[in-house]
């Protein structure tokens, strides 16, 4: 949530404990999807092949690991900033999980407005060392949007496929104390060039300049899809940042900046007619949905996983 000039760091957190198969959170938070229709609760698995530090890793908006998990709340909010385990995965080690992965229509991302929980604002729309011209850019690009989607939209579009911008794993730095941001968009020396770093920054200032909340989240790219199961090989190759903005209602959602990565999935157009503002604070579904309870309650810490 903290941008330095030069790159990320988070907030000073507060570490929890999770058993095995509990809820991460057992109560409503700001960044749980509240609309039941907008998401899929699944199960995945992860196996590891080798061992590369202590993070569990996840997909949407996590809701039960099954291995002991430590949870980092940044500045003590109830938000979910990193999920680590006790020791290292070793090889050949896994884990199972249950999460919610947003199938939220554009029409309904538009509609969700901007009644942002106080921990939201408070953590993830500062800006710091933002420059006017990176401001105005921000602007213009979003020039004609209606609504902080298709703002959010238009940034990632500018982004990720315009022609002025090129993809590299190797890119100049900025030199004395000039904004990593401003240097990438618009100094000469950088030639708009950069790798994921640079393209997920320039997504998430702009959006806070424009008053959406926005992160810098990283983990890994979709990977290689194994024969035709929906089973996918990861590699450090993969390694990835990317931008979340964040709506009420529906959490966190990923906006691909990045050329060069296909990130995997779409977003349907929805029925502006049909949707609704969700409510800040409402029922949570997980809790209250029968089907979905009873899956929650019912999966237990021996959910097996895909053979080898």
């Amino acid at each position: 949530d903290i941008y330095t000039g030069r790159g990320w760091d988070s907030s000073e957190s507060v570490q929890r404990q999770v058993e095995a198969g509990h809820y991460l959170f057992d109560e409503l938070t700001s960044e749980r999807p509240t609309v039941a229709e907008a998401l899929s609760v699944v199960e995945i698995g992860i196996e590891m092949r080798q061992t590369i530090g202590r993070d569990l890793f996840t997909a949407g908006s996590p809701l039960r690991i099954y291995a002991p998990s430590i949870i980092h709340e940044p500045g003590g909010e109830p938000l979910l900033g990193r999920i680590q385990h006790a020791n290292a995965l070793g090889e050949g080690e896994a884990y199972e999980q249950l999460v919610a992965i947003s199938r939220a229509t554009e029409a309904e991302l538009g509609a969700a407005g901007d009644d942002y929980p106080a921990e939201v604002r408070d953590l993830y729309l500062d800006t710091p060392g933002l420059t006017e011209r990176v401001a105005r850019l921000a602007r213009e690009v979003t020039s004609g949007a209606e609504n902080n989607y298709e703002r959010a939209k238009a940034l990632a579009t500018y982004l990720s496929r315009d022609p002025s911008f090129t993809y590299a794993t190797t890119a100049a730095v900025p030199t004395g104390d000039q904004d990593l941001v401003d240097f990438f968009l618009f100094d000469p020396e950088s030639g708009k060039r950069g790798y994921c770093q640079y393209f997920a920054s320039a997504m998430v200032i702009m959006a806070r300049s424009l008053g959406l909340p926005a992160r810098l989240a990283a983990g890994f790219a979709p990977g290689e899809r194994i024969g035709t199961e929906e089973r996918f090989l990861v590699r450090e190759a993969n390694a990835h940042a990317w931008a979340e903005i964040y709506f009420p209602g529906y959490g966190w959602e990923i906006f691909e900046a990045t050329k060069s990565i296909n990130p995997r999935f779409g977003r349907a157009s929805g029925d502006p007619s049909s949707a609704i503002t969700p409510p800040l604070v409402g029922i949570d579904p997980f809790l209250e949905d029968p089907e979905l309870a009873d899956r929650l309650r019912g999966a237990g810490g021996d959910v097996a996983l895909p053979s080898p």
